[in-house]
């Protein structure tokens, strides 16, 4: 009848599919064990960098200290600027310079 020909019988066929099916597990485990492997080595690299970036920051007992410093400095000048401000356009207010009467 009318049979389609064929170039290998079909025992060399399924031996030739396992092995394919095998190649391509085999493959895609090996691509999975890199991917992960990958995504490890990011992971660790991404966090011993953010420590090392958190440590190094870190100021000392004397950078401290001196930044203290400056900003009672800097709280002290703008109370002090705020008192003469003060004072002067209380100077300023009255013409004749006699005392206030403040009402309650």
């Amino acid at each position: 009848m009318n049979e389609i020909p064929r170039l290998i019988d079909s025992q060399t066929g399924h031996y030739l599919m396992n092995t394919l099916r095998r190649c391509h597990d085999t493959r895609v485990l090996t691509y999975s064990y890199v991917f992960n492997i990958i995504v490890v080595l990011v992971f660790v690299v991404i966090t011993m960098s953010t420590l090392y970036i958190c440590f190094t920051r870190k100021q000392t007992l004397v950078e401290k200290k001196q930044q203290m410093e400056h900003e009672q400095k800097f709280i002290l000048d703008k109370i002090r600027s705020l008192q003469e401000q003060k004072q002067y356009y209380l100077q300023q207010d009255t013409l004749t310079k006699l005392p206030m009467v403040t009402q309650s």
